[in-house]
């Protein structure tokens, strides 16, 4: 029955496994091999005891004797009890010691030593024989029950040990099924989809696009700088005229990496392919970096493909957010010129022109943080775009900036006159020009320019074009509000004051008596003489002569043809015919 029972325990049970699962089912578990050496004190009392009823040692041994007797609270009793001076079992005749005896050699010399100490007790030689068989039956019964209680004990222990065995050996099994249920393919899945949660790499691997963290954030961004087209400088996959099939050799700091920063993730899928786990990572690794390299150029791709609006969303957003800035103009000006198109947004120009290299080496200075040899590593018709944007944006902005810098420049903030632009009338247009001309050469051109260099630009130039629209303005309007401040005063605007008596009214009241603060037109006192030359324009033949003798104007034809045609009608003969 019991080798029926081992047989079908040790193999029936094996027949449906795989050789791996037979052997796992008697292999220790992690949780075993850590118990097997066990050293603590109980279990050396154990041993001891162990070694001392199968013979391997003997009370009192090594001098053990007193520590094993404390442990198992047993009485101290002399070893000599078993052989010695004090023996009670010596007489004059040397004895043997019962101790070194065993089966019926230890019965026969103990049945000896007993007879020759109860021998005198006996009253005859018919008592003793009596008395010995006796005892001998009650030894006999005494063993024949202790024996079958020890095979009682024995049997129970042994199907107590059997069950354990086969629980413990389905309790590896079944261990070893869970940590070894998948197979490579398998386990890869597993491991990428934990490597795929967006607290490992993310989508895409996003958050493992670049381990340095110089050209790619966290979240998968691109990071703009100069030295963004160095990206692709960090996976090799090309170790010669093909793809190398050591990936990770060829890429010891991203195989790194992976290891010491991203293999925590994946712990638990690991877990579940514990035989082949160093397998299945390295495979995964392997694969991860040809999909990071392909992430990569696809995002150097997207910048490359989104150069132009990037740049120009750039210049629209430092515009817009300058715009609304609560600053003085010169501020407002300052950075929307050069400082705009050259500061703001060179990170994202200079990376652009960096991604276009077209196979060229950019040589990248770490300290300056640019590319010294943008122009034949960068994309030049990118440059030539980036410099058009430069000049169109910044011509935009100027036009503006000078509108706003003339309007806090040229308006009244108290008296009765809050007109634009009134408050220009304190200084001559010679004088404006000079102003504005330098504040447009501060704030409004992408490069050096000097005075004589604007001066001679033509009105093709934008800026050129609409800084002379602007002066011009002014001059027209201070010619308005003055002329109508002149007429109040009953004097008389005109261009040319040469012969005139200027009205000392006007100058006193609006320049403060000073009689040539302006250089738009003058107010002269309004006689006859005035307003009949008045009406002779610059550059065209006169149609009006002042005479002084009869202090008379008289007109010419042309003079009477034009007024007549304004009112519709015709002139003939001296008459001016109306329909």
């Amino acid at each position: 029955k019991l080798l029926l029972q081992q047989f079908e325990d040790n193999n029936l049970n094996a027949v449906d496994k795989t050789a791996a699962e037979v052997n796992a089912m008697y292999t220790a578990t992690v949780g075993e091999a850590a118990i097997k050496n066990d050293v603590s004190g109980a279990q050396s009392i154990l041993t001891e005891v162990t070694d001392i009823l199968s013979g391997k040692k003997k009370p009192g041994e090594d001098n053990e004797k007193n520590t094993l007797n404390s442990e198992l609270g047993l009485l101290d009793i002399d070893e000599d009890i078993w052989g010695g001076s004090s023996s009670i079992f010596d007489s004059e005749i040397q004895r043997t010691n019962i101790t070194d005896l065993e089966g019926q050699a230890l019965y026969n010399e103990t049945n000896k030593q007993c007879m020759e100490l109860v021998k005198d007790a006996c009253s005859s030689d018919a008592v003793l024989n009596m008395a010995t068989s006796s005892y001998n039956i009650m030894i006999v019964q005494d063993c024949n029950l202790y024996e079958r209680k020890i095979d009682t004990q024995r049997e129970a222990v042994m199907d107590t040990v059997r069950q354990a065995e086969k629980i413990l050996r389905q309790a590896r099994l079944e261990e070893y099924r869970e940590h070894n249920s998948a197979d490579v393919n398998e386990c890869l899945t597993k491991v990428r989809e934990a490597m795929l949660q967006d607290t490992a790499c993310g989508e895409n691997y996003k958050r493992c696009l670049d381990y340095t963290g110089n050209y790619i954030d966290q979240n998968g961004n691109v990071i703009y700088s100069a030295a963004l087209f160095k990206l692709t400088n960090l996976i090799d996959l090309y170790g010669g005229d093909g793809m190398s099939s050591d990936i990770l050799g060829m890429n010891p700091n991203y195989n790194r990496w992976f290891d010491d920063e991203k293999r925590m993730f994946v712990t638990t899928a690991l877990d579940s392919c514990r035989d082949i786990a160093d397998t299945v990572w390295r495979e995964f690794k392997r694969t991860a970096i040809i999909e990071i390299a392909q992430a990569q150029e696809a995002k150097l791709e997207e910048v490359r493909s989104s150069c132009v609006s990037t740049i120009k969303e750039c210049y629209d957003n430092q515009s817009g957010q300058l715009n609304e800035m609560e600053e003085n103009t010169a501020e407002v000006a300052g950075a929307i010129g050069v400082q705009a198109a050259r500061a703001m947004c060179e990170e994202k120009v200079m990376a652009c022109a960096a991604v276009y290299s077209n196979g060229i080496d950019c040589n990248y200075d770490p300290k300056t943080r640019k590319i010294t040899n943008s122009d034949k590593c960068g994309l030049a018709v990118l440059m030539d775009y980036v410099g058009l944007v430069d000049s169109v944006k910044i011509a935009e902005e100027c036009v503006e900036a000078m509108d706003i810098h003339l309007k806090d420049l040229c308006t009244p903030t108290s008296g009765d006159i809050t007109e634009y632009p009134y408050k220009c009338r304190l200084i001559t247009i010679s004088d404006l020009k000079e102003s504005m001309k330098q504040f447009v050469l501060d704030n409004c051109y992408a490069g050096d320019m000097s005075s004589t260099e604007f001066d001679a630009l033509t009105d093709g130039d934008k800026i050129k074009m609409n800084f002379n629209r602007k002066i011009e303005d002014v001059e027209e309007g201070l010619d308005i509000l003055l002329a109508k401040e002149c007429l109040a005063r009953d004097g008389y605007w005109v261009k040319d004051a040469t012969g005139e008596t200027k009205l000392k009214k006007f100058y006193s009241d609006i320049f403060g008596g000073e009689e040539d603060a302006s250089d738009i037109g003058y107010c002269v006192e309004n006689t006859t003489r005035v307003r009949c030359l008045n009406y002779n324009e610059s550059g065209k033949d006169a149609v009006a002569s002042y005479d002084l003798a009869k202090d008379e104007c008289t007109f010419t034809d042309d003079w009477f043809v034009r007024k007549c045609e304004a009112i519709s009608g015709y002139f003939e003969d001296g008459m001016c015919y109306v329909p």
